[in-house]
């Protein structure tokens, strides 16, 4: 725990933006499967919107995306508009 109440407890602000990323990504899945007038473009700029958004909290973490949320995201698309896996692009 901090003793000077300006210094920022370094786990907690992780868990703090690990929140931020979590909401941040529920907050796509909810757009890109309940947005009624949403076009396949506009659901890829979400997910990289998404992306952008990780790695403005953690730095670096492109590939931790691309491996943990990308994949939801991608599916997500592919089951509202009746793609084929294939069918998107690579971001």
């Amino acid at each position: 725990m901090a003793t000077n109440p300006q210094e920022i407890d370094p786990v907690a602000e992780e868990a703090v933006r690990a929140r931020k990323l979590q909401r941040s990504v529920d907050v796509s899945l909810a757009l890109i499967t309940h947005s009624p007038d949403l076009t396949v473009g506009a659901s890829i700029d979400i997910v990289i919107a998404a992306r952008r958004i990780a790695l403005e909290l953690f730095p670096e973490s492109g590939d931790t995306f691309d491996m943990l949320y990308r994949p939801r995201l991608m599916r997500a698309i592919t089951e509202r508009f009746g793609l084929d896996d294939d069918a998107l692009p690579e971001l």
